[in-house]
């Protein structure tokens, strides 16, 4: 179950309740303030070597592991949408 705060309160991901969900422009800007965090982190504090491979102790790990999942949710969009 994902739990994330916005406004002060806590939302539960796990559909079981009827709830008031955060409003559209509250998620737009939590994805800005995620977004620029890790362009923060991606320009000013990590730097990766050109052809250095990625391990599970390198920053980089976290990043490439949010876009294999978001593949994932496209890939299964795709299926679905079919």
């Amino acid at each position: 179950m994902v739990r994330f705060l916005t406004n002060q309160t806590w939302y539960r991901d796990d559909l079981t309740t009827t709830r008031q969900w955060p409003e559209v422009v509250d998620v737009m800007e939590y994805r800005k303030r995620v977004q620029a965090s890790i362009n923060r982190l991606v320009i000013n504090e990590m730097r990766l070597e050109n052809n250095s491979e990625i391990l599970q102790s390198s920053p980089f790990w976290i990043i490439i592991m949010g876009v294999e999942h978001e593949k994932i949710h496209l890939e299964t969009s795709t299926v679905l949408i079919r």
